[in-house]
C-alpha cells in the first residue's frame, strides 16, 4: 500500500504510535492511582502503589518496543538503530571493565557519546553486562525566544 507525502511509511507508523502510547500507559503515576484508590497515604496505598509499579513497568516497556522506542534495558544494538534514526552520531567509544557478577568474569562494557548535530544534543550512555543500555543522560542548550521576559 502507497502512502501518498509520506517519504518513509514505517517511521510514520511508529511516530502515530508512540503518540497514543504516550497519552495512556507511559504517564501512569502507579502511586497517585493507588492513593485516588483507597483515598489517603499510608502502607496500603505503598503496598498496592508497588504492585501497581511492577506490572505497569512490564507493560509500559512493551509497548515502548512495539513504538520502536527506546527504553531501561534496551539492547544495544536496537539502541543504537534507533538514536542513529535520529540522527546520532556516535563522537566518542571508551571500553572500560565493569564489575563481575559473582564468580563471573569481569565483563567489558563501553561508555558512549553521541552527537546530534541538528539540535546540538549530547547523548551519553554506557552498556550493562556488554549487551543492554544500563543508562543515558542528555545535555543540551536552551535559550529562550524571549529573553526580555525572563530576569
Amino acid at each position: 500500500m502507497a502512502f501518498r507525502g509520506i517519504r518513509n511509511p514505517r517511521a510514520a507508523l511508529v511516530a502515530a504510535r508512540a503518540a497514543l502510547v504516550s497519552r495512556s500507559a507511559i504517564r501512569f503515576d502507579p502511586l497517585a492511582f493507588a492513593e485516588k484508590i483507597t483515598g489517603h497515604r499510608g502502607d496500603e496505598s505503598t503496598a498496592l502503589g508497588f504492585a501497581l509499579h511492577v506490572s505497569s513497568t512490564a507493560v509500559k516497556k512493551s509497548l515502548l518496543k512495539t513504538s520502536d522506542d527506546t527504553y531501561y534495558g534496551s539492547d544495544l544494538v536496537e539502541y543504537k538503530r534507533i538514536i542513529g534514526e535520529e540522527g546520532f552520531q556516535c563522537i566518542l567509544e571508551v571500553p572500560f571493565k565493569g564489575k563481575p557478577w559473582g564468580n563471573e568474569a569481569m565483563p567489558k562494557e563501553t561508555f558512549y557519546v553521541f552527537f546530534q548535530p541538528k539540535d546540538g544534543i549530547l547523548l551519553c550512555f554506557d552498556t550493562f553486562m556488554e549487551k543492554d543500555v544500563n543508562g543515558s543522560k542528555f545535555y543540551y542548550n536552551w535559550r529562550p525566544n524571549d529573553r526580555k521576559n525572563f530576569s
